[in-house]
């Protein structure tokens, strides 16, 4: 089996659900942490989907389709880069262009087996300071499938990113009311 299936069919599946979200703190692993530690009982979750909330333009549709569908269940999305990238010095020189076929923007959600989660949380030592969740379960050798994700799905950290936000629900917007009055008028 490759790496990161579990053997079990996710395909079809609908009943995902966020029984408790955790606030973001100043660093990002501390809702996961907190969101694990919290996660006890006889109905205690086995996978965690984590989403940074800075993603807001991600849609249900997005989530069902996407996580619905796939077989592995340590995976993240991403899209592939479409610009060139460079890889520089301390100093600002340019050191390496990478393959920008092996280069994706990753995006969450990242859903990840809560055992997995835990031992790379364990294995940092620092409850995961200054690494995503995706490294911490890449440092324990478990293998990561990447599944593409939308170009929608932007980050909003920037009055650049917010503007680009707003063109893309307005275009929402109107590809929704384009599609309403089409079924109208059949």
């Amino acid at each position: 089996m490759p790496k990161g299936r579990t053997g079990r069919n996710a395909g079809n599946r609908t009943d995902f659900r966020c029984p408790q979200a955790v606030v973001g703190r100043i660093r990002r692993e501390n809702p996961s942490a907190v969101g694990i530690s919290r996660n006890k009982g006889r109905r205690a979750a086995t996978h965690f989907a984590i989403h940074d909330g800075a993603r807001a333009l991600i849609t249900p549709e997005d989530i069902q389709s996407r996580i619905g569908r796939y077989l592995f269940w340590r995976f993240l999305l991403g899209v592939p880069v479409k610009d060139t990238i460079k890889v520089v010095d301390g100093e600002g020189y340019v050191q390496g262009t990478p393959n920008r076929a092996l280069m994706w923007n990753v995006q969450t959600p990242q859903v990840f087996e809560k055992s997995r989660l835990s031992k790379g949380y364990e294995k940092s030592g620092t409850g995961g300071a200054d690494y995503t969740d995706c490294q911490l379960v890449e440092a324990i050798g478990s293998g990561v499938h990447l599944c593409m994700g939308s170009y929608e799905n932007i980050k909003i950290t920037t009055r650049d990113d917010l503007a680009l936000g707003r063109h893309i629900l307005q275009l929402r917007r109107k590809t929704h009311e384009v599609a309403t009055d089409m079924m109208f008028t059949v």
